[in-house]
Formats: structure tokens, C-alpha cells, sequence
């Protein structure tokens, strides 16, 4: 996990969801990420997205607003959440798939092409517009991870969530780990960046399903 982290902080966003030709099931295009249409979380996370207005209190608003959501849900639901059976599992999951990816991300030697990226003038991908892109379920997910979710600095210019050794988010943004810049796809091999692709999709459609039990849970 430690790694996966450093490589972020080191301003990777990386890998789109699941490559078309390594699932198993037939895919929809919903707001630039790749989903099964046969992943039963599939129908609730477009609920979730669009038509639960609900919902919007979790996903929708400032950064300052979802850290206050996250504090809110978490001081009444967080020792139940973490007492609860499924979420364990879910989240033992997620860090096996982080842990999983990581280690390909340092076979191909990502942590060396985005640290050069990063201290050039134009590099680094971890710009402010990024937090945007951060929810009050992802933030609290990392918050049951022991992750202390707050902003590091005041900057205008990169992610709130930045640290001085990296992103403190064990967990990520859909869009963070959706994206591969022209120097990582121009480097890498096509085996290796299928690879890069199939890892990061198993690990995004894990975040969907954890979100969706805790939904479940809350709302119950």
C-alpha cells in the first residue's frame, strides 16, 4: 500500500478501468469509465450517480462540504461500519487489489517516468481540478482505513489531498486511476498496459461495491 501511495505522491494518475477485450460481459460508457453491464453494482452506482437525489449530499458539492460529510458519517456510523462483517472483507479486498497494482506499477517502472514528470514546469497530474473528483463515501472509506482525511495545504494550484510524501488517499478517485498520460502509454508494451488496465478494474469495481454496502447500511 505504502508504495502505491508513494507513487501517487510522486503525481501518478493512473489506468483506465477495464480493457473491453480482457472482461467477460458486455460494457457500457458511463462518464469515461468502462463498466460490466453484468457487475450487479452497475445499476445502483448509475442510481447513485443520477436519478437518487438523496445521493447528491455524498456526491455532489465542495471539497469543504464532503470533508464535513465525511466527519458527519463517520462519528455516527463509523464504529458499526467497522464492526460489520462484509465491509471487512471488502476492504481486505481493496488492499490485496491496491497492493497487487502497485507492484505492476513498479515493474514498469512508473515511479521513475512520474517523478521526472512531476518536476518539470508543465508536469504532475495532481492539480486542484483533481480533488473534485474525490466523494464524501470514497473519503470515508480511506477514513476506515485509518487514513487522518483532511487538507494538507491551501494551495490553489494541486490537490488538497497532496501530502509531503505523496496523496494521503490509500483509496482513489475513479478519474485518478482512470487516466494514462501519452508518456506512460509510449513507454509501456501492450501485455504490460492490458495488465495495468485489468488490475486497476478489478480494484475500481471493489470501491463501487464498498460504497454500495455502506450506502446500504446507512440507509437501512
Amino acid at each position: 500500500m505504502a508504495e502505491l501511495q508513494h507513487l501517487s505522491g510522486n503525481h501518478l494518475c493512473n489506468v483506465s478501468l477495464i480493457n473491453a477485450a480482457s472482461s467477460t460481459g458486455p460494457i457500457h460508457q458511463l462518464t469515461g469509465c468502462t463498466f460490466l453491464l453484468n457487475n450487479p453494482i452497475y445499476p445502483f452506482y448509475l442510481m447513485s450517480r443520477s436519478h437518487n437525489h438523496a445521493l447528491d449530499l455524498y456526491y455532489s458539492g465542495s471539497t469543504g462540504k464532503k470533508l464535513s460529510t465525511l466527519n458527519a458519517l463517520f462519528c455516527e456510523y463509523g464504529k458499526h461500519l467497522l464492526e460489520n462483517r462484509e465491509i471487512h472483507h471488502s476492504l481486505r479486498l481493496l488492499k490485496n487489489h491496491a497492493e497487487n497494482l502497485s507492484a505492476h506499477m513498479l515493474d514498469m517502472k512508473l515511479d521513475r517516468l512520474c517523478t521526472h514528470c512531476a518536476t518539470t514546469s508543465d508536469g504532475g497530474c495532481c492539480s486542484s481540478y483533481m480533488e473534485a473528483n474525490s466523494n464524501a463515501l470514497l473519503l470515508l472509506i480511506n477514513q476506515l482505513y485509518g487514513v487522518d482525511v483532511k487538507k494538507q495545504h491551501t494551495s490553489e494550484v494541486e490537490c488538497c489531498f497532496l501530502g509531503d510524501t505523496g496523496c494521503i488517499l490509500t483509496i482513489k478517485p475513479i478519474f485518478c486511476l482512470n487516466y494514462n498520460c501519452k508518456h506512460i502509454v509510449d513507454q509501456a508494451g501492450k501485455q504490460e498496459m492490458a495488465t495495468l488496465e485489468y488490475l486497476s478494474g478489478r480494484m475500481l469495481n471493489e470501491q463501487i461495491n464498498l460504497e454500495s454496502i455502506i450506502i446500504s447500511i446507512i440507509n437501512s
